[in-house]
């Protein structure tokens, strides 16, 4: 788990998540669903609302980098930091 402990407004986090497929899985596209927990400053918690991603799932060739799972968590962390900016500049 990654904890950031403070990400003032308009700025933005990466960190990457960790994801694995079965050994019986079919290569194809499948959807992953996240949410995030975090404290406002006058200290109240909340969860965001939850956002899913694609990952495609490709055939092991018997190593190298899992191409799907990069190009997954980078969308995820597109998603986390456009949220980060909405969610702490908006005039409410």
């Amino acid at each position: 788990m990654t904890i950031i402990s403070e990400l003032p407004p308009g700025e933005s986090e990466e960190f990457t998540i960790a994801l694995s497929a079965g050994a019986n899985a079919l290569p194809k596209r499948y959807p992953v669903s996240f949410d995030f927990q975090y404290e406002m400053p006058d200290g109240d918690t909340e969860v965001s609302q939850t956002y899913t991603t694609p990952i495609e799932v490709i055939e092991s060739e018997g190593g190298g980098l899992p191409v799907g799972l990069i190009v997954g968590a980078v969308i995820v962390i597109g998603v986390l930091g456009v949220f980060g900016w909405r969610r702490f500049n908006t005039d409410e």
